[in-house]
């Protein structure tokens, strides 16, 4: 009997080639009912065979699911929005539809508006926030309507709500690379540049760096982006405190990128007497010269997220997730060749 075309194979198709019952497949297809593993790999192998597509609109109504994870992001600063979280945020959206494609998912990307609604036409079955705020309308939103959420950069949720907070370990990361450093000087000052907008991967930030600066008896020192200033004009009021600074923090390769050019305005030599560190991506083509990484892996924390959010919807309740920040540190520029 010849085999029918890929455009119209039916369930029914895969069923009488498999010599199985229509219940058999659909169970097969839809994880569901009491199937041997021998026979949900030869059904299965036999619908990829024939080009099987079982229709998803229906099993998402069978399952009471939509099968489409969304993600947006809590951070909505027109001034920096573009240069410095964008580019961060498409790299999480990418990974998020990998790992999303993995579990049986698609992904949407949405915006979220002040009130916490998230603007979007597509049903959804659990968000992706990426940075959150400290009671975040977004999740705040979500968890009254009873959807699980994945919040990069934490959450502190109230016992019961399904949120989950994948966190990344700037505190312990920068208290560790400022103890090294006073490993190697006797004179280190200590400063962060952070934005006007603290959630809560700044806010971790910043409690690792006041933390340490009050063991070692040292006035924290630093400064956020205010209402129309500049990046540049920020990073100069940084660096021309009364007691300049030895080491700069930055929130983001936008603010070390400031820090650099003020630097070069003022004549500090970096690493050499001014060492400067971010999170990022150090081996990028924009890698900043001199500049010390916290590596921030947006593609993969995306995947992680999906998987995470996945698992969620179906029915799991993982634990919360710390994510390692390792350090890399980026060669500064060659000294030109001098000829005699």
């Amino acid at each position: 009997m010849p085999e029918p075309s890929p455009s119209r194979v039916r369930i029914r198709d895969v069923a009488l080639a498999a010599g199985v019952s229509v219940a058999t497949v659909s169970h097969v297809y839809n994880q569901r009912g009491r199937v041997s593993e021998s026979t949900r790999a030869r059904v299965k192998a036999i619908g990829d065979r024939l080009g099987y597509q079982p229709n998803q609109t229906g099993q998402a109504l069978r399952n009471g699911r939509a099968n489409v994870l969304a993600i947006v992001p809590s951070f909505r600063d027109p001034r920096i929005t573009e240069a410095s979280f964008m580019p961060c945020f498409r790299s999480m959206v990418a990974g998020a539809a990998a790992g999303a494609a993995e579990a049986g998912f698609a992904i949407t990307v949405a915006r979220a508006e002040a009130d916490g609604q998230v603007a979007t036409t597509l049903a959804y079955d659990g968000l992706i926030v990426v940075d959150t705020m400290p009671s975040d309308p977004v999740v705040e939103r979500e968890i009254r309507l009873g959807r699980p959420v994945v919040a990069v950069g934490g959450y502190d949720a109230r016992p019961g709500a399904r949120v989950h907070g994948l966190r990344l370990g700037i505190r312990g990361a920068l208290a560790g690379y400022l103890e090294a450093a006073t490993a190697e000087s006797d004179d280190v000052r200590p400063s962060i540049f952070v934005g006007p907008r603290w959630d809560h991967l700044t806010n971790d930030a910043i409690a690792g760096f006041q933390r340490w600066c009050a063991q070692h008896g040292i006035t924290p020192q630093g400064g956020a982006l205010e209402a129309d200033e500049s990046l540049d004009a920020a990073a100069m009021r940084i660096l021309s405190a009364k007691t300049p600074p030895t080491v700069v923090h930055c929130l983001n390769e936008s603010f070390s990128a400031a820090i650099l050019r003020a630097a070069e305005r003022v004549g500090l030599d970096v690493p050499e007497q001014l060492r400067v560190t971010t999170i990022g991506d150090p081996h990028g083509h924009g890698a900043q010269r001199g500049v010390d990484y916290f590596v921030r892996e947006p593609y993969e924390n995306g995947a992680a997220a999906a998987r995470t959010l996945a698992s969620m919807v179906a029915g799991e309740t993982p634990a919360d997730t710390l994510l390692e920040l390792p350090l890399v540190s980026v060669p500064p520029p060659r000294s030109p060749y001098v000829l005699a």
